[in-house]
């Protein structure tokens, strides 16, 4: 009975899934429609400052589109674990977190963003797909809290005395309310209903995706955040040390 009722709530998580990425690649979809409509109209073609804006906006959707079907796919490959193991590697957690930074410049050129990076030259082994992706995502979601405000973002890792080890990435800005925190991690939710800056943009997934690819490495993932002082994500990992091709496939 508990299998049955387990695979009823499975079915129902899949079929909510699909509802809710085809509703947000619909909208999109129906305003480069409109604006479609609007190219074709002889007004619109002849006001060349028009047709710019027209194109921009377009363009800003398709980008929109792109992320979320890429963002599917991740969680895609993610569910899909237990049949293929995770592929690991070795590989320098340090550098890993600089690349990050380094592909969010050009957002972060207008912020104003304080970096304070605090990880060892340590190597870990995972995979550093998704590791970029974890890193990535908790920055950029940072970020999008605080579009207006000056925002410091610290990165740290530590290795602990039980053969894990943390990360932790934390900023000072506007923060979470606490009646969003129990579902930052739930597919396609947005910290919007509570929260002042109700503009936040997103696909709703980067935090489910980061959840998931921490629990593909066999980690857990907490957050604690005081509304206008600071957030705070913790990870914690098992740490492997010895050649990689001793590494356990992942469960």
């Amino acid at each position: 009975m508990d299998e049955i009722s387990g695979k009823a709530a499975s079915d129902q998580e899949t079929q909510n899934f699909v509802a809710n990425a085809v509703h947000e690649i619909k909208t999109p979809l129906s305003i480069i429609l409109g604006y479609l409509e609007n190219l074709r109209e002889p007004a619109t073609l002849d006001d060349k400052d028009l047709t710019q804006s027209v194109l921009g906006i377009m363009d800003r959707h398709v980008v929109r589109i792109n992320r979320i079907v890429d963002e599917m796919l991740i969680i895609s490959k993610l569910e899909t674990r237990e049949k293929n193991s995770l592929d690991r590697d070795l590989f320098n957690i340090a550098s890993c977190a600089r690349d990050v930074i380094e592909r969010l410049e050009i957002v972060t050129k207008k912020q104003q963003v304080d970096f304070d990076i605090q990880i060892p030259e340590l190597e870990i082994a995972g995979n550093q797909f998704y590791w970029s992706q974890i890193l990535f995502n908790l920055i950029e979601n940072s970020l999008k809290q605080n579009p207006d405000t000056a925002i410091k973002i610290r990165i740290s890792a530590e290795l602990n005395s039980d053969e894990s080890f943390t990360i932790r990435v934390y900023d000072n800005g506007i923060g979470i309310p606490p009646p969003d925190l129990p579902f930052i991690f739930k597919r396609f939710y947005r910290v919007k209903k509570h929260h002042p800056k109700n503009h936040i943009k997103g696909t709703g997934l980067g935090l489910s995706i980061v959840k998931q690819a921490v629990e593909a490495h066999g980690g857990t993932i907490t957050v604690r955040s005081i509304p206008n002082v600071e957030t705070l994500f913790v990870i914690v990992v098992p740490h492997f040390k010895g050649p990689i091709e001793e590494i356990a496939p992942s469960a």
